[in-house]
């Protein structure tokens, strides 16, 4: 996956992350038994990002942990301050949900 980011251009790097992210079973080719579906195991992160750009570039923390569909760990956000003042290092522009 990092090969591919390093290799993608802005506009390919969505579909590098729906590929190691939702598309990853399908891409194992285990689809049918694991997923975020009802009644199958499901292995999970919530990151630190605001964007799938952001979670690849900036390697974010992970807020929580999930396997199998239960939380086994939480992390607390980092914060940096410089001079002062709480800084960000998202890029600008660079927002939306993922």
């Amino acid at each position: 996956a990092l090969f591919l980011c390093h290799m993608s251009g802005y506009e390919e790097i969505q579909d590098v992350f729906d590929l190691i992210t939702h598309n990853a079973a399908r891409v194992l080719r285990i689809e049918d038994r694991y997923g975020i579906e009802e009644g199958k195991p499901a292995d999970f992160l919530i990151l630190d990002a605001s964007s799938a750009f952001e979670a690849l570039r900036l390697i974010p923390a992970r807020l929580h942990v999930f396997k199998e569909g239960r939380e086994v760990a939480t992390t607390q956000a980092a914060r940096s301050i410089v001079g002062g003042q709480e800084v960000t290092f998202a890029m600008q522009g660079s927002g939306g949900a993922i």
